[in-house]
């Protein structure tokens, strides 16, 4: 109840308390499932990125479909099973593993259709709508997420149609729709709050400002992002807070403000992502402030930042931003030996 109102604290506090029940009772498989369930949204909410895997792993290792099928309607209104998957591709997308995120998103779908349970179903294509979106996949994010809303409709699932209609916004945005893009969102918004629900909201009006800056409505995005920030320091939801920082000194950018309110800014973002080993947030903050220290005329200091973070990925080199950050570096680095020369 707590998480679902956005009050990631209380929830915390909670699944903590659950955790400490399920090692007092060990042998009980069903409570220790559900303990970890109860752990792995949670640590991936406050951004514990690593302690989220560590638990989907744990309650992957004890879910058994046959034994747990019935979970979906005891305990939160889904399969563990599946979420333990949806919820493990988040994080290791965050993490850096952008391939191994899809995989896992498609074996919580692959799940959830053996299973007689259309909320889980429909969970499991709106997951895979978003972990497209964190791999800025407009495209795939439309296609799972119209396919989320089709599901949705037919069964009055209310929650995740509006979630995915502020995914398919931002698809709509991100190729080329923007006016249009953020009507959905806004109207997305406005349902996913009429449920009660609070999760969630910060990242979806991280997507908002992230529309209304293709669109250069600079003015509306800032105020959105000041609402962002200021739900995220009420609820301590900051799994995506990284980016929220990040847009902002992108935003800063487009207002002219001082150098060093803009580098700080991106600074802060790093750190952040740094914190909570989001390695896809902080090579995507990393590309951003190399492109403004090139603009400084600080390729070196650019390529410095941006190099090392970079050689760590192993996979997603054909993302959006790994492919980015490939050019990136290769401008750089011919910036670098123009001004030798």
């Amino acid at each position: 109840m707590y998480q679902q109102r956005g009050q990631i604290e209380q929830a915390q506090l909670l699944s903590e308390e659950v955790l400490s029940l399920a090692e007092q009772q060990n042998r009980n498989l069903d409570h220790r499932l559900q303990a970890h369930h109860a752990a792995w949204t949670t640590q991936l909410f406050i951004g514990n990125n690593s302690k989220s895997r560590f638990h989907t792993l744990q309650g992957d290792s004890l879910y058994d479909i046959d034994k747990h099928r019935n979970h979906a309607f005891n305990y939160g209104g889904h399969d563990p099973g599946v979420c333990a998957k949806t919820t493990a591709s988040e994080a290791l997308c965050l993490m850096g593993f952008a391939d191994q995120a899809v995989k896992s998103a498609e074996e919580g779908l692959s799940l959830a259709k053996q299973l007689s349970h259309p909320f889980t179903l429909a969970m499991a294509h709106y997951f895979k709508a978003q972990i497209h979106q964190y791999r800025q996949e407009a495209d795939l994010v439309l296609s799972s997420a119209q396919i989320t809303i089709t599901m949705c409709e037919s069964h009055g699932f209310e929650s995740f149609r509006a979630q995915a209609a502020v995914l398919k916004g931002w698809a709509t945005a991100a190729e080329g729709d923007c006016e249009q893009g953020v009507d959905q969102i806004r109207k997305g918004l406005k349902d996913w709050q009429s449920t009660g629900t609070g999760m969630r909201r910060p990242y979806f009006l991280a997507l908002l400002a992230d529309a209304l800056l293709r669109d250069n409505l600079t003015d509306q995005a800032l105020v959105v992002l000041d609402e962002a920030e200021s739900l995220i320091e009420q609820s301590n939801e900051t799994r995506w807070l990284a980016e929220t920082v990040r847009l902002r000194g992108l935003l800063l950018e487009h207002t002219g403000a001082r150098t060093e309110v803009i580098e700080n800014t991106y600074k802060h973002a790093l750190s952040i992502a740094r914190d909570q080993e989001a390695r896809w947030l902080q090579v995507r903050t990393a590309t951003s402030l190399a492109r403004y220290w090139r603009t400084l005329g600080k390729s070196g200091d650019a390529r410095d930042l941006l190099k090392p973070l970079y050689m760590w990925f192993s996979e997603g080199f054909d993302t959006t931003d790994l492919v980015h950050v490939k050019t990136l570096l290769d401008e750089l680095s011919s910036a670098i030996h123009a001004n030798r020369g």
